[in-house]
C-alpha cells in the first residue's frame, strides 16, 4: 500500500530547506493519531486517517467538518489516493490481506484488479482514465486504465515503476534504477524529473502544468516541492521535521508533515490568494465579511510609524559579526545558501559577516538592537520586516526575534526551530503583531540575535535584514 512505501521512505529519503509563502492549515481526523491528504479536487480533499479501529478513507468537501468517512464495504483497511469531481479512488484490504484498487462514484463501489497481479493499488485518476502501481512476482509496475484497456507503463531500464498522478494525458510517479527519480510521461515521452541536488525524488500529484511531490537532500530530512516545469520551489510546513507534498488542484496543495514526535498531521496549502479571501484561509466565507466591516468601522489610517530602508546606516547597536553594509553573495559553501549581494531595496543590509558564514566558537548571544522608536499614537502595531537567513536548527544556533517597549524587558516573538535548519535563498517578508507590547508605547526595542551553542554546529551565512517597518492605525 502507498502508506506502507511511504514508511520505506522513512528509512532511506530525507531532505530540508525553505519554506514556501503561503497560508498552511493542518487538517488533523478529530480522534485519530495520523491523518494523511493525498489530493485535491476543486475545493474537495481526500486521504486517510488511523484511530483505534483501524485505517479508513476521508472525503472533505472543504466547508463541513469532520470530513466524511468512506469505507469499501467489507475491507478491513481503505485508503483514498486520488479524486477528479465526485469520483474518487484509492486501494483497500480486504480480510485475507490481499490488497485491490477500487473506483467509488458516490454511490457503487468497483473493484479494480489489474489482470493477474498479484496485488494493485489505484492512486490517480482524471475523468475516466486511472493510474496505480501493480506487483507481480518479481517486480512492482505502474499502469494505466481507461475503463476498458489496461496498460503497463514501466520507465525504460527501471526495475520499479510508480504512476501517481494523472492529469489529462500526463501521468507523473517515481522510478527506481538505484536510486530514486521522479518522471513526467506525456503517452509519448518519459522525461525524468530530479529536484536540484537532491539524493532521491518522488512526484506524487499534478493539475495541469503544477507537479508536486518529495525529494531527499545529502542532510537526511525529507520536503515537498512544487514544480512547473522551470522553476522548483521547496514546500516546508513551519516547524516540521518532514513534509510530503502528495496532490493539487494548480492553486491548492495538499499533503502531510511529520511534527518533531514524528506523528503525521494531513495539510493544506493555499499557494495563491483568492479574491475577497481577506483572512488568507483560501475562501470567502462570514468572517471575510466581519473583517472587511470592522476595517470600515475603524474609519482609520494604516500607516507607517517608522520605516527604515537602510539606504544608509542608522547607527544600530551591534554584537559578535553584526555588520552595516552591502552583503557580498559570499557563504553557504557546505550548508544552506550564501548571503545575497544587495539588500531587499537598495544595496545595504544589517547582516551578520557580510563576507561569509558566521563564526563557530561557542558564544553570544550576539545582538543587532534598533530603536528606540516611538508608537504613543497607534494601536495595533505590528513589526514588518525583510529576511534573508541562513542558519542551523535552534539546538546548535538559535536565532531570535524580540521586542521591549522599554530596553530591558525583552519578548521572544520568534525563534528558529530545535529541529530544522533555515537556508533562504531568496529575501522573505516577515510580519509580526507586536500590539501586546509596543501599541501606545514611546519606547519600542526591536533586537535580532544569533547565538553559538555547540560545538558540533555547522558553518551558515547567518542572518541578513532590510526594510524594517514598525506600523499602526494612528
Amino acid at each position: 500500500m502507498r502508506n506502507v512505501r511511504m514508511t520505506i521512505w522513512v528509512m532511506v529519503l530525507f531532505a530540508t530547506g525553505y519554506t514556501m509563502a503561503g497560508t498552511w492549515t493542518t487538517l488533523d481526523y478529530p480522534g485519530a493519531t495520523t491523518t494523511e491528504a493525498y489530493d485535491i479536487s476543486g475545493r474537495s480533499v481526500v486521504g486517510w486517517y488511523l484511530d483505534s479501529s483501524g485505517l479508513h478513507g476521508f472525503l472533505y468537501n472543504g466547508t463541513t467538518w469532520p470530513p466524511t468517512t468512506l469505507d469499501m464495504p467489507g475491507a478491513t483497511v481503505t485508503i483514498i489516493n486520488g479524486i477528479s469531481g465526485s469520483n474518487v479512488v484509492g486501494v483497500y484490504q480486504d480480510s485475507s490481506g490481499g490488497e485491490h484498487g477500487f473506483f467509488f462514484n458516490g454511490t457503487t463501489w468497483t473493484t479494480l484488479d489489474y489482470p493477474g497481479a498479484l496485488a494493485t493499488e489505484v492512486r490517480g485518476i482524471s475523468g475516466s482514465n486511472v493510474v496505480g502501481v501493480y506487483r507481480d512476482s518479481s517486480w512492482e509496475h505502474g499502469f494505466f486504465y481507461n475503463g476498458t484497456t489496461w496498460t503497463t507503463l514501466d520507465y525504460p531500464g527501471a526495475s520499479n515503476t510508480y504512476a501517481n498522478s494523472i492529469s489529462g494525458s500526463s501521468v507523473v510517479g517515481g522510478y527506481y534504477d538505484g536510486s530514486g527519480h521522479g518522471f513526467l510521461y506525456n503517452g509519448t515521452t518519459w522525461t525524468t524529473l530530479d529536484y536540484p541536488g537532491a539524493l532521491a525524488t518522488e512526484a506524487y500529484g499534478i493539475s495541469g502544468s503544477s507537479i508536486v511531490g518529495r525529494y531527499m537532500d545529502s542532510s537526511g530530512h525529507k520536503h515537498g516541492f512544487l514544480y512547473n516545469g522551470t522553476i522548483w520551489t521547496t514546500l516546508d510546513y513551519p516547524g516540521a521535521s518532514n513534509t510530503y507534498a502528495n496532490g493539487t488542484n494548480g492553486r491548492n496543495i495538499v499533503g502531510s508533515y511529520e511534527d518533531s514526535n514524528f506523528r503525521l498531521h494531513s495539510f493544506f496549502f493555499c499557494s495563491e490568494p483568492i479574491p475577497g479571501d481577506l483572512n488568507g484561509d483560501c475562501k470567502v466565507d462570514f468572517m471575510d465579511f466581519a473583517i472587511l466591516a470592522s476595517n470600515w468601522l475603524k474609519n482609520s489610517s494604516d500607516v507607517p510609524t517608522v520605516k527604515i530602508t537602510l539606504d544608509s546606516d542608522p547607527g544600530w547597536t551591534t554584537e559578535g559579526q553584526w555588520q552595516f553594509g552591502t552583503p557580498m553573495g559570499m557563504g553557504g559553501s557546505s550548508h544552506g545558501y550564501p548571503d545575497p549581494n544587495q539588500g531587499f531595496t537598495g544595496q545595504n543590509v544589517y547582516g551578520v559577516n557580510l563576507n561569509g558564514d558566521y563564526a563557530l566558537a561557542v558564544g553570544g548571544p550576539y545582538r543587532l538592537t534598533a530603536g528606540p522608536f516611538d508608537c504613543s499614537g497607534c494601536d495595533l502595531v505590528e513589526l514588518n520586516f525583510a529576511r534573508w537567513l541562513n542558519t542551523d536548527m535552534s539546538f546548535y544556533v538559535k536565532c531570535m526575534v524580540e521586542v521591549s517597549n522599554n530596553g530591558s524587558d525583552w519578548q521572544a516573538i520568534w525563534v528558529n526551530a530545535v529541529d530544522t535548519e533555515i537556508a533562504d535563498n531568496q529575501w522573505q517578508q516577515q510580519h509580526f503583531d507586536i500590539s501586546s507590547i509596543a501599541e501606545r508605547q514611546a519606547t519600542v526595542y526591536v533586537r535580532w540575535s544569533y547565538q553559538v551553542l555547540s560545538d558540533r554546529a555547522y558553518p551558515y551565512s547567518g542572518w541578513n535584514i532590510d526594510d524594517v517597518e514598525l506600523q499602526g492605525l494612528n
